[in-house]
């Protein structure tokens, strides 16, 4: 499972996936859908293009991973921190909000990929402080 610096499962997640420019234009008009976007935008511009300290990261956090050089926050000392928090509340407000607005179908693929932050992290983080007390 590859998890990025937020939580977000990357093996699950469409953006990441994508075979074909009609799979991102699909992605691009439930991105608008769902709120994530104000219009539906091109192909390039839903396609994932990784995280890293240029990407556009709502809560700034890839550019603290990649400055503290963390693969993700759960190797932090101060996970979870504040800019975490507002990501973990934001999660579960779209998870609402997406099961309202979009088919049903998405709601499982974007769950899996965006929604379970905390879960993610929760783990990556009891299994570094296990490996630190051994």
């Amino acid at each position: 499972m590859r998890i990025a610096a937020c939580g977000n499962d990357c093996d699950v997640c469409p953006r990441h996936s994508a075979k074909t420019q009609e799979d991102l234009l699909v992605l691009a008009r439930v991105w608008q859908k769902a709120g994530w976007r104000d219009d539906v935008v091109s192909a390039a511009e839903i396609a994932c293009g990784g995280c890293d300290s240029a990407c556009l990261c709502r809560h700034g956090i890839a550019g603290c991973a990649a400055e503290r050089r963390l693969g993700t926050c759960a190797e932090c000392g101060g996970y979870p921190c504040e800019k975490l928090r507002r990501a973990f509340e934001r999660a579960e407000y779209y998870r609402e909000h997406c099961r309202k607005t979009l088919a049903p179908e998405w709601s499982p693929v974007l769950g899996k990929a965006f929604f379970e932050k905390m879960k993610n992290l929760d783990a990556l983080h009891k299994e570094r402080i296990g490996q630190e007390n051994k």
